[in-house]
């Protein structure tokens, strides 16, 4: 048994060296990648990006991992076939099935790590970008406008004549509310900006101006006055999420529960109002 053991050793550490190296090396370049594009579209810092690093590994890894072990095993075993060692050791009486079982048993525990590490990279590396570039919004922000002048959001928009420092020159900031609510126009002689650490909010301090809402009312302001803007949705997150794919797999059976007793709660909504409507004569009725 011991010369079985030695070549799956072997075989095990020829594997195993390939696919560190070619694993290291693209992991980088793939979250090297991923930050370079997400400081690009987000107009992120050097402070922020390297923040990201952690968040952005567990996705490099779930798409490395697979071509990786793929690409050292024909290594090895290409390696192995023209030096004829498989043909050796058939001839030495081992089955081959020797040379491919550490193999099978390694790619076995590297595919049960990458079902782990999708959960992760899905759930908290998902949540955990989100955290970075909301903590670090006004950061973001100050960045963008320092060089376009302009900032865009689905929450709000901003133009300023300048910056300087910490201090948007003449800003003019448009808030949308939520769908059928009017929007707000603010023009000020300055305004500076402040993120909420934790919770996803903007804090705009302005300066002398005006706020209109839609042509409807307008308010004039000497003073310095406070406007807060929600970036996101504070009843969102890894508990309440709106997108099953940004959910923990062992969340999804009590969430799974929760959405059955909704559907039920709504049948009974619904059956409740049928037979009201069918009683009244009245089908026009809202529940």
């Amino acid at each position: 048994m011991t010369f079985p053991t030695t070549i799956t050793r072997y075989i095990f550490w020829e594997v195993a060296k390939v696919f560190l190296v070619t694993l290291s090396v693209l992991v980088f370049v793939l979250v090297m990648v991923g930050i370079v594009q997400e400081s690009v579209r987000k107009g992120l810092t050097l402070s922020v990006t390297f923040q990201l690093i952690p968040y952005v590994l567990p996705n490099a890894l779930c798409f490395a991992i697979p071509g990786t072990i793929l690409f050292s095993t024909c290594s090895a075993y290409g390696q192995m076939s023209a030096n004829n060692e498989i043909t050796a050791l058939k001839s030495a009486g081992v089955s081959p099935i020797v040379a491919l079982r550490p193999v099978l048993i390694f790619a076995l525990i590297l595919s049960l790590g990458s079902v782990w590490l999708i959960d992760i990279a899905f759930s908290w590396g998902f949540y955990g970008v989100q955290e970075v570039i909301t903590s670090s919004v006004d950061e973001i922000a100050y960045s963008i406008l320092s060089s376009q002048k302009h900032l865009s959001t689905d929450r709000f928009s901003c133009n300023v004549m300048r910056v300087q420092g910490r201090r948007l020159i003449q800003p003019t900031i448009t808030i949308y509310g939520e769908p059928g609510t009017a929007k707000m126009t603010i023009t000020a002689r300055e305004a500076t900006m402040d993120a909420s650490p934790g919770k996803g909010d903007l804090r705009l301090t302005l300066t002398d101006g005006v706020a209109e809402v839609e042509n409807q009312m307008s308010l004039h302001f000497k003073d310095s006055i406070e406007q807060v803007i929600h970036l996101t949705d504070a009843a969102l997150g890894e508990h309440g999420t709106r997108n099953p794919s940004h959910m923990r797999l062992k969340r999804i059976p009590a969430a799974t529960e929760l959405q059955e007793l909704r559907i039920e709660q709504l049948e009974q909504r619904l059956a409740i109002k049928a037979a009201y409507e069918m009683v009244t004569g009245d089908f026009t009725s809202s529940a």
